[in-house]
């Protein structure tokens, strides 16, 4: 994603897996394709599909929400069942979003930081989340929410041991959290639940479906 804007309008260049973007005076241009002829001649000839969009918006970078709108023009929702015993069959296509949306555990209060990525710790055990601020401005008051959390910590990238601080909770919340400017936070949640986070299972409490993947919040 390439953005061009002043404080109260922009416009955004969004692609799927071209990275090629330039910038000169009012002009934003993204390379397609760059097939080179050496050492082989016939390099790239064949047909291509290329996804990109414009994304126009008034306002404050911050408030065009452009950044999330990128994440999830390359990555967009895929919808599958949620099997209700173990006799249902997994991955059965549906046309009812309303009730898979309903099994989402996780959810962040504010739009004014992205989740980049979810996974089971290298523990085993808890989950790992990690969270950023895009626009380069201060983010107050943001709460992370789990339906089977116990305890959350602070953790560095590596998961360091070492490195955890304990959150604040209250409840099933996490929170308060104030981002700094880009600031990256990776959040450990211990959960109240012993089986596989990450593989489909159902989680043994609550019996609702644990998501390995949020690419959309």
């Amino acid at each position: 994603m390439a953005h061009l804007g002043e404080p109260d309008f922009g416009v955004g260049l969004l692609s799927k897996s071209k990275y090629g973007y330039s910038a000169k005076h009012n002009c934003l241009t993204l390379s397609l394709l760059r097939s080179t002829k050496a050492p082989d001649g016939n390099a790239d000839m064949d047909d291509h599909v290329i996804e990109y969009a414009i994304y126009p918006h008034d306002g404050p970078l911050y408030a065009s929400r452009i950044v999330q709108h990128a994440i999830n023009f390359n990555h967009p929702l895929l919808l599958h069942s949620t099997p209700q015993d173990r006799t249902t069959p997994r991955h059965k296509p549906t046309n009812n979003p309303a009730r898979l949306i309903n099994k989402i555990s996780l959810r962040v209060s504010s739009e004014e930081v992205v989740v980049q990525a979810i996974k089971k710790g290298e523990d085993g055990k808890g989950l790992v989340v990690r969270l950023y601020e895009p626009y380069g401005k201060t983010v107050f008051n943001v709460f992370l929410s789990h339906d089977l959390l116990r305890q959350a910590f602070s953790i560095n990238a590596v998961e360091r041991e070492s490195s955890k601080t304990i959150l604040s909770t209250s409840g099933n919340e996490v929170g308060p959290l104030t981002f700094r400017p880009f600031e990256i936070k990776t959040i450990y949640l211990e959960l109240d639940s012993t089986e596989d986070i990450t593989n489909g299972s159902s989680c043994k409490k609550s019996k609702t479906r644990c998501m390995s993947q949020f690419p959309n919040l």
